[in-house]
């Protein structure tokens, strides 16, 4: 038999042995380890809350076994400091290993605190109240189409949580500001609300949906409306040909449903007219809402006696 391949499995347990040996040494002996941890601030007040920033980091040096470090590395929750008992205030607090908090340090010890020395907290009262919506939105419909109804905004109030001296002030919460071109259907979206990044705010929702009702406009013509005659000279004579005109217009199919001829008013403005025959376009009166098309005939005859 090969001298390699005798004994070769007492040999491989007699090298795992001897490894398994050198790990139990190694890791029962004692180092410092540096290890940046994320920074928590705990045991806030309650009504109160911090309206400072704080590194988010802290960066310490560790000392334990390699066993205890290795748990630490795996198991190592936040570093904390407590602000249990603070009133409203600024307070500038030295970070300490005795007052850091580390619920899974285990047997391992914090010997030092590289990163940051202090921290600065400020606490506020903090307040809630429901304030408005106001959309700074702009939609508009496309050429044939128009709005139906107001934007509408849901939902229309949120709840603001923040330091009580930003909160007691606000009256509204605007969202983003956007502007939709060229709608020609329902318009449905949600949009972001918006506040100072800097006021420690926060709302009940983040967005809003707006809706906009958008209706394509229907044409309609009516006919036989009358012309009167405006400015005329005392004691002469005017003909007109011919004596009404029809008036095209465009409007939602409702407002469109609810109308009649006798809300329309056409006249012509014979102020200045000269003797003989004259064209003169006639002036066309409405109700609001409607778009105006056409006017037929555009030009009407105004005959004047000659003296």
């Amino acid at each position: 038999m090969d001298p390699i391949l005798k004994h070769f499995g007492v040999k491989v347990l007699a090298v795992v042995l001897a490894f398994l040996l050198w790990v139990h040494v190694v890791t029962n002996m004692t180092y410092d380890h540096r290890v940046e941890l994320p920074l928590e601030i705990i045991d806030i007040p309650e009504g109160m809350m911090l309206v400072s920033n704080v590194d988010k980091n802290c960066d310490v040096m560790i000392r334990g076994t390699g066993k205890q470090l290795i748990r630490f590395l795996i198991d190592a929750d936040d570093a904390k400091i407590t602000a249990a008992g603070y009133g409203e205030g600024l307070y500038v607090i030295d970070i300490t290993p005795e007052g850091l908090i580390c619920d899974n340090k285990g047997a391992t010890e914090i010997i030092e605190v590289i990163s940051p020395k202090k921290v600065r907290l400020r606490i506020e009262e903090r307040l809630e109240q429901w304030v408005s919506v106001s959309p700074n939105v702009e939609v508009t419909s496309a050429l044939g189409y128009q709005k139906d109804g107001e934007l509408k905004v849901t939902p229309d109030t949120v709840l603001v949580s923040g330091p009580k001296r930003v909160v007691r002030k606000m009256q509204n919460v605007k969202t983003e500001e956007l502007t939709f071109t060229d709608i020609k259907e329902p318009f449905r979206d949600h949009v972001r609300l918006t506040f100072p990044d800097s006021s420690y705010l926060t709302l009940s929702d983040s967005s809003v949906l707006i809706e906009q009702n958008i209706i394509q406009l229907m044409e309609r013509t009516f006919s036989d409306i009358p012309i009167g005659v405006r400015n005329k000279v005392p004691d002469s004579t005017y003909t007109i040909v011919p004596t009404s005109v029809s008036v095209t217009v465009m409007a939602l199919p409702a407002v469109l449903d609810s109308l009649s001829a006798g809300q329309f008013a056409a006249s012509i403005d014979v102020a200045g007219v000269p003797p003989g025959s004259t064209f003169v376009s006639p002036i066309i009166t409405f109700p609001n809402g409607l778009h105006l098309i056409d006017v037929k005939p555009k030009e009407i005859r105004v005959e004047v006696p000659r003296e």
